[in-house]
């Protein structure tokens, strides 16, 4: 599902009608989702199709960036050009 997908949904969700503080509640849970769901989505580098490790004969693993972009690590890092991996189940 596409984060606009996702808004969508949110948008036609029918509110509960057992309390006005039950509705306000959910109107607002509404509204900072969606709000979140409008926020670009961070790409970690290791998330990333153009990130990759190499290990050489038993050495350390070597992180490369196909964009040659400078990271430190994988784990947390992140640029602009990033493009999430395809998942494989």
């Amino acid at each position: 599902m596409t984060n606009e997908n996702a808004i969508n949904v949110l948008r036609h969700l029918n509110p509960p009608r057992t309390s006005k503080v039950a509705f306000d509640a959910f109107r607002q849970a509404i509204v900072m989702a969606i709000e979140a769901l409008k926020e670009p989505q961070i790409i970690r580098c290791k998330d990333c199709k153009h990130h990759w490790t190499h290990k050489c004969m038993d050495s350390m693993p070597i992180e490369r960036c196909d964009l040659e972009q400078t990271f430190y690590d994988a784990e947390h890092d992140f640029c602009s050009l990033a493009e999430r991996r395809e998942v494989t189940t």
